[in-house]
């Protein structure tokens, strides 16, 4: 995984990457992977255990048109407040 000037990017099946080691340190991540359930939930989970606190994490093709990615999202990110851009297939989550 090549390191850019910005960050990092990691490159590969994000349900079969060993993210530990980076766990709470991510001020911001991207999700816009696979858009089944399956992937989007195991996406979600990821970010949620590498964004640090203050971090913010983006999700991209999030809306009816992606129902996979809706219902991953809504399901392990309700219970927090959600920025929802439904109309640019966007939704923002401040830790």
């Amino acid at each position: 995984a090549p390191p850019t000037r910005s960050g990092m990017t990691l490159n590969g099946d994000s349900r079969t990457i060993d993210f530990s080691s980076l766990y709470g340190k991510m001020g911001m991540v991207i999700v816009d992977g696979g858009h089944s359930y399956e992937v989007a939930k195991a996406d979600t989970e990821n970010a949620l255990r590498l964004v640090r606190t203050g971090g913010i994490i983006v999700w991209d093709d999030y809306g009816e048109f992606w129902p996979g990615v809706k219902r991953a999202v809504d399901e392990l990110i309700a219970p927090h407040r959600l920025m929802k851009f439904e109309n640019e297939g966007i939704v923002l989550y401040v830790r």
